[in-house]
């Protein structure tokens, strides 16, 4: 299995969160829906606006990192 990194930046401060955790220890819905996010050919477009988190998701593997 592979780890996931996940980066929150943005809101009203412009604070920046992060943290790590196991694809194993995720729910096969959470799973099945990652693993539909990284196959689309590229992620939705963040919506207009002020103020908004913004994620920021790498998938680590074997292979190298793929980030979202």
């Amino acid at each position: 299995m592979s780890e996931l990194r996940i980066v929150r930046r943005g809101g009203f401060a412009g604070l920046k969160a992060e943290g790590r955790i196991e694809e194993a220890s995720l729910s096969e819905a959470d799973l099945a829906a990652l693993d539909r996010l990284f196959a689309a050919p590229s992620p939705p477009p963040p919506p207009p606006g002020a103020d908004w988190f913004v994620y920021d998701v790498t998938r680590e593997t074997a292979s190298g990192p793929r980030t979202l």
